[in-house]
């Protein structure tokens, strides 16, 4: 068992990519589209509109508007991709030191590679993983988040004890004492356990 990643890497890079280019595209003149915050504030709900999108869609259209000027044009996946490649490649640079974690803790194999988080919807994430990985199963969506949030009291105290029981085999005598703090399950499906150690406490 191995887990790793950049806590400073999410859905909001690819945003901020987009706020950028569209501040590029802002014509000289015009005034630093900056100075208008109610624009920048739309501004920012364009981009993960358009993020969004073109998770589904090849082309997007924007129109942005501060300081009484306009930017409109088309955005296509193509060139998001282009304008985002960098961040796709820490994700899989990561996605490997943790393969490798893995591998050296005797995980020879793996059964399965679900993708989760807003940006594995970007068909470009399965399709560089499969290039990057190729012995690795074809990545796949996550269950339905539904199906988890109808899961019964039973099933959720299994689940904590199945983790909790992971964690103790995993770290040992790190382990003892481990206590549940709290868990939470998001919309998106997402389930999230705390845990502290009364040996720390």
């Amino acid at each position: 068992m191995a887990t790793g990643g950049d806590r400073q890497l999410g859905g909001v890079d690819w945003d901020r990519r987009l706020v950028e280019l569209l501040l590029d595209r802002f014509q000289p003149g015009g005034g630093d589209p900056r100075d208008d915050y109610e624009a920048m504030g739309e501004l920012e709900l364009k981009a993960e509109a358009a993020k969004l999108a073109l998770t589904k869609k090849s082309t997007f259209g924007i129109s942005f508007v501060a300081n009484r000027h306009r930017v409109q044009f088309d955005l296509t996946r193509d060139n998001f991709e282009k304008l985002t490649d960098d961040l796709v490649l820490r994700t899989l640079d990561y996605t490997e030191l943790v393969i490798d974690a893995a591998a050296e803790r005797g995980v020879d194999h793996i059964d399965d590679v679900i993708l989760v988080g807003g940006m594995s919807k970007m068909p470009i994430i399965a399709e560089r993983l499969q290039r990057r990985f190729p012995n690795l199963p074809s990545p796949r969506p996550p269950p339905n988040p539904g199906r988890f949030r109808s899961a019964s009291p039973l099933d959720l105290q299994m689940a904590r004890k199945l983790a909790l029981d992971c964690l103790e085999k995993r770290y040992q005598d790190d382990a003892r004492g481990l206590q549940l703090d709290h868990d939470a399950l998001t919309a998106d499906g997402t389930w999230t356990l705390v845990f502290s150690s009364r040996k720390y406490t």
